[in-house]
């Protein structure tokens, strides 16, 4: 049912700023889920600002997992990733 019964996760929310662990990125949200060119890895794509931008917003892509039940977005992240798997 999608009303309930419902129970906010533990590592809710999945997608978050960074600046407290000593990073640059705030304001994060609206994000898509797409997949690598052979299927094989799951990205997050959002927006977010950095100190350096400010107000406006850039577009973030970062590696996502699904791990027991779980979310995980290996993000935001602001240097250079390596290419999708499936890119040669």
């Amino acid at each position: 049912h999608p009303l309930g019964p419902y129970a906010k996760a533990a590592n809710n929310p999945v997608l978050q700023k960074n600046v407290e662990k000593g990073g640059i990125v705030t304001g994060t949200g609206h994000n898509s889920v797409t997949y690598s060119p052979d299927g094989k890895e799951m990205f997050c794509v959002y927006h977010g600002r950095t100190k350096a931008t400010g107000e406006e917003r850039v577009v973030f892509i970062d590696r996502m997992t699904v791990s027991d039940g779980k979310i995980i977005v290996k993000g935001p992240t602001t240097t250079p990733q390596r290419l999708p798997s499936g890119i040669k």
